[in-house]
Protein backbone atom coordinates (compact mmCIF):
# COMPACT_ATOMS: atom_id res chain seq x y z
CA UNK A 1 0.00 0.00 0.00
CA UNK A 2 2.88 2.36 0.85
CA UNK A 3 4.32 1.77 -2.61
CA UNK A 4 0.98 2.65 -4.23
CA UNK A 5 0.76 5.90 -2.28
CA UNK A 6 4.31 6.77 -3.30
CA UNK A 7 3.50 6.22 -6.99
CA UNK A 8 0.41 8.40 -6.77
CA UNK A 9 2.15 11.21 -4.90
CA UNK A 10 5.09 11.15 -7.32
CA UNK A 11 2.86 12.97 -9.80
CA UNK A 12 3.09 16.04 -7.56
CA UNK A 13 6.59 16.63 -8.89
CA UNK A 14 5.15 17.26 -12.34
CA UNK A 15 3.02 20.19 -11.30
CA UNK A 16 4.51 21.95 -8.31
CA UNK A 17 7.22 24.51 -7.66
CA UNK A 18 10.49 23.89 -9.42
CA UNK A 19 8.94 21.16 -11.59
CA UNK A 20 8.04 20.69 -15.21
CA UNK A 21 5.82 21.66 -16.83
CA UNK A 22 6.79 24.97 -15.25
CA UNK A 23 4.37 27.58 -13.99
CA UNK A 24 5.12 31.04 -15.32
CA UNK A 25 4.97 34.12 -13.05
CA UNK A 26 1.81 35.18 -14.85
CA UNK A 27 -0.02 31.97 -14.01
CA UNK A 28 1.52 30.85 -10.71
CA UNK A 29 -0.77 31.03 -7.67
CA UNK A 30 0.22 33.86 -5.35
CA UNK A 31 -1.22 32.65 -2.07
CA UNK A 32 -2.02 29.50 -0.17
CA UNK A 33 -5.70 29.73 -1.08
CA UNK A 34 -5.04 29.19 -4.77
CA UNK A 35 -7.17 26.41 -6.19
CA UNK A 36 -5.80 23.21 -7.64
CA UNK A 37 -7.24 24.06 -11.03
CA UNK A 38 -4.79 26.96 -11.37
CA UNK A 39 -1.98 24.46 -11.87
CA UNK A 40 -1.45 22.93 -15.33
CA UNK A 41 -2.68 19.39 -15.65
CA UNK A 42 -0.17 16.59 -15.78
CA UNK A 43 -0.13 14.26 -18.77
CA UNK A 44 -0.02 11.26 -16.43
CA UNK A 45 -3.00 8.93 -16.16
CA UNK A 46 -3.64 10.15 -12.62
CA UNK A 47 -3.93 13.94 -12.62
CA UNK A 48 -3.09 16.31 -9.81
CA UNK A 49 -6.78 17.08 -9.30
CA UNK A 50 -7.73 13.40 -9.05
CA UNK A 51 -5.27 12.44 -6.32
CA UNK A 52 -5.80 15.26 -3.85
CA UNK A 53 -6.75 16.45 -1.32
CA UNK A 54 -5.03 13.96 0.95
CA UNK A 55 -7.36 12.73 3.71
CA UNK A 56 -8.08 14.59 6.89
CA UNK A 57 -7.67 14.86 9.83
CA UNK A 58 -3.94 15.51 9.64
CA UNK A 59 -1.44 15.03 12.43
CA UNK A 60 1.38 17.59 12.20
CA UNK A 61 4.43 16.97 14.34
CA UNK A 62 8.05 18.03 14.71
CA UNK A 63 11.19 15.99 14.31
CA UNK A 64 14.03 17.96 15.92
CA UNK A 65 11.98 20.79 17.46
CA UNK A 66 13.07 23.64 15.20
CA UNK A 67 10.98 26.84 14.83
CA UNK A 68 9.87 25.50 11.42
CA UNK A 69 7.22 23.45 13.18
CA UNK A 70 5.52 26.60 14.51
CA UNK A 71 5.51 28.02 10.99
CA UNK A 72 3.89 24.85 9.67
CA UNK A 73 1.22 25.07 12.37
CA UNK A 74 0.39 28.61 11.24
CA UNK A 75 0.18 27.45 7.62
CA UNK A 76 -2.29 24.68 8.40
CA UNK A 77 -4.40 27.00 10.56
CA UNK A 78 -4.83 29.34 7.57
CA UNK A 79 -5.73 26.49 5.22
CA UNK A 80 -8.86 25.52 7.09
CA UNK A 81 -7.64 21.92 7.22
CA UNK A 82 -8.73 19.67 10.07
CA UNK A 83 -5.44 19.09 11.85
CA UNK A 84 -3.77 18.71 15.22
CA UNK A 85 -0.30 19.96 16.00
CA UNK A 86 1.75 18.01 18.52
CA UNK A 87 5.41 18.94 18.93
CA UNK A 88 6.22 15.67 20.68
CA UNK A 89 3.60 13.42 19.14
CA UNK A 90 3.25 10.01 20.71
CA UNK A 91 2.96 7.07 18.28
CA UNK A 92 -0.38 6.18 19.90
CA UNK A 93 -1.90 9.30 18.34
CA UNK A 94 -1.38 8.10 14.77
CA UNK A 95 -4.43 5.83 14.82
CA UNK A 96 -6.71 8.87 15.12
CA UNK A 97 -5.48 10.49 11.89
CA UNK A 98 -5.60 9.83 8.15
CA UNK A 99 -2.46 11.73 7.11
CA UNK A 100 0.77 12.72 8.83
CA UNK A 101 3.03 15.72 8.25
CA UNK A 102 6.53 15.62 9.73
CA UNK A 103 8.25 19.00 10.00
CA UNK A 104 11.98 18.34 9.93
CA UNK A 105 14.50 20.65 11.54
CA UNK A 106 16.88 20.41 14.47
CA UNK A 107 17.43 22.96 17.21
CA UNK A 108 19.77 21.85 19.96
CA UNK A 109 19.10 25.18 21.68
CA UNK A 110 15.36 24.52 21.77
CA UNK A 111 15.86 21.02 23.09
CA UNK A 112 18.23 22.17 25.83
CA UNK A 113 15.85 24.97 26.84
CA UNK A 114 13.11 22.42 27.54
CA UNK A 115 15.57 19.92 29.02
CA UNK A 116 15.18 17.31 26.30
CA UNK A 117 18.22 15.24 25.47
CA UNK A 118 18.87 15.13 21.70
CA UNK A 119 19.32 11.37 21.86
CA UNK A 120 15.90 11.04 23.49
CA UNK A 121 14.34 13.18 20.77
CA UNK A 122 15.93 10.99 18.09
CA UNK A 123 14.65 7.90 19.87
CA UNK A 124 11.12 9.35 20.00
CA UNK A 125 11.24 10.26 16.32
CA UNK A 126 12.41 6.78 15.38
CA UNK A 127 9.60 5.17 17.37
CA UNK A 128 7.06 7.49 15.77
CA UNK A 129 8.43 6.84 12.29
CA UNK A 130 8.35 3.07 12.77
CA UNK A 131 4.76 3.21 14.01
CA UNK A 132 3.19 4.84 10.93
CA UNK A 133 1.04 2.31 9.01
CA UNK A 134 1.72 1.88 5.31
CA UNK A 135 -1.75 3.08 4.34
CA UNK A 136 -1.36 6.53 5.93
CA UNK A 137 0.16 9.11 3.56
CA UNK A 138 3.13 10.97 5.01
CA UNK A 139 4.62 14.28 3.92
CA UNK A 140 8.00 15.37 5.30
CA UNK A 141 8.64 19.13 5.20
CA UNK A 142 11.92 20.98 5.66
CA UNK A 143 12.01 24.79 5.48
CA UNK A 144 14.91 26.02 7.61
CA UNK A 145 18.48 26.71 6.60
CA UNK A 146 20.79 23.77 6.03
CA UNK A 147 23.99 25.70 6.72
CA UNK A 148 24.84 23.66 9.81
CA UNK A 149 25.08 19.89 9.52
CA UNK A 150 25.59 17.59 12.48
CA UNK A 151 25.25 13.87 12.99
CA UNK A 152 22.08 14.63 14.95
CA UNK A 153 20.49 16.65 12.13
CA UNK A 154 21.41 14.01 9.55
CA UNK A 155 19.91 11.26 11.72
CA UNK A 156 16.70 13.26 12.22
CA UNK A 157 16.40 13.87 8.48
CA UNK A 158 16.87 10.19 7.68
CA UNK A 159 14.28 9.22 10.30
CA UNK A 160 11.74 11.63 8.80
CA UNK A 161 12.37 10.67 5.18
CA UNK A 162 12.05 6.93 5.85
CA UNK A 163 8.23 6.82 6.25
CA UNK A 164 7.50 9.73 3.89
CA UNK A 165 5.70 9.36 0.59
CA UNK A 166 6.81 12.81 -0.48
CA UNK A 167 9.54 15.12 0.77
CA UNK A 168 9.10 18.89 0.38
CA UNK A 169 11.98 21.31 0.90
CA UNK A 170 12.98 24.88 0.09
CA UNK A 171 16.10 25.79 -1.86
CA UNK A 172 17.84 27.03 1.29
CA UNK A 173 16.87 24.02 3.38
CA UNK A 174 18.58 21.56 1.06
CA UNK A 175 21.27 23.57 -0.70
CA UNK A 176 23.74 20.77 0.01
CA UNK A 177 21.48 18.15 -1.56
CA UNK A 178 21.70 15.87 1.47
CA UNK A 179 17.93 15.52 1.81
CA UNK A 180 17.56 14.80 -1.89
CA UNK A 181 20.23 12.15 -1.56
CA UNK A 182 18.38 10.52 1.33
CA UNK A 183 15.08 10.68 -0.58
CA UNK A 184 16.63 9.22 -3.73
CA UNK A 185 18.28 6.39 -1.81
CA UNK A 186 14.93 5.44 -0.29
CA UNK A 187 12.96 5.91 -3.51
CA UNK A 188 10.91 8.84 -2.20
CA UNK A 189 9.27 11.62 -4.19
CA UNK A 190 11.36 14.75 -3.73
CA UNK A 191 9.87 18.19 -4.29
CA UNK A 192 11.88 21.43 -4.10
CA UNK A 193 10.27 24.85 -3.71
CA UNK A 194 11.93 28.23 -4.11
CA UNK A 195 10.80 29.58 -0.76
CA UNK A 196 8.51 29.09 2.24
CA UNK A 197 5.57 30.74 0.47
CA UNK A 198 5.68 28.12 -2.27
CA UNK A 199 5.75 25.39 0.37
CA UNK A 200 2.59 26.89 1.84
CA UNK A 201 0.85 26.88 -1.56
CA UNK A 202 1.98 23.32 -2.16
CA UNK A 203 0.68 22.08 1.19
CA UNK A 204 -2.59 23.97 0.76
CA UNK A 205 -3.23 22.37 -2.61
CA UNK A 206 -2.26 18.98 -1.22
CA UNK A 207 -4.53 18.97 1.82
CA UNK A 208 -7.20 21.65 1.50
CA UNK A 209 -10.55 20.76 -0.05
CA UNK A 210 -11.47 24.40 -0.60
Amino acid sequence: MRAFIAIVLAALILVGCGAKPSVSPDTAPTDASASVSEFPETDKAISYEEMIPLPQPVLVTSFGQSPDSMLAREMFAKMGVEFTFESFADPALIADYKSVVIVVGTSIKSLISIEIDPDKELERCQMFSDSIPDDIPVVAVRMGSSQTHTDFSDDIISTAVAPADIVVVTNSSDDSGSIKKAADELGKSYHKCSNVKEVEVFLSNTFSDK
